[in-house]
């Protein structure tokens, strides 16, 4: 088998959405948050950690999702997002005291703004914000 493409925690979640919404009854109110698990050097296996089906049909696609994630899991494995968090959590599962692990600065961060969300909510994100933004979903 060859090795699983890396995706962030965003683009993963925007995978799962995008086939999400193909499906019937399953409308842009749904929402998907992502989770690493089995983290190790080479990255992270994941898992929906959280689904909300808004205004679709929460039956449709709670079974669509069921298709959907193990399909986009052989594919895809969580990238350095979340490698550290899954670390030091082996750490502390096996022993180790929270207070006895250095802290760690992350070196990559990302700007991603959902203009779907943010117009539901009322806010309106000025131009000059969008600029900088390293993705923007809509």
């Amino acid at each position: 088998m060859p090795p699983k493409e890396k995706k962030t925690r965003v683009e993963l979640e925007w995978l799962v959405l995008s086939e999400l919404r193909k499906v019937r009854g399953c409308g842009r109110s749904v929402s998907v948050t992502i989770y690493a698990q089995n983290a190790d050097i080479d990255g992270a296996t994941w898992n929906v950690g959280s689904f909300n089906a808004g205004q679709s049909d929460m039956g449709t696609c709670a079974d669509a999702l069921g298709e959907i994630v193990p399909r986009l899991q052989e594919q895809y494995d969580l990238a350095e997002s979340f490698h550290q968090a899954g670390v030091y959590t082996g750490q502390i599962l096996n022993g180790t005291k929270p207070a006895d692990l250095p802290v760690v600065q992350s070196t990559k961060f990302e700007f991603v703004i959902n203009l779907g969300t943010a117009r539901a909510l009322g806010i309106e994100v000025p131009p000059g914000v969008l600029a900088i933004t390293d993705e923007v979903i809509d």
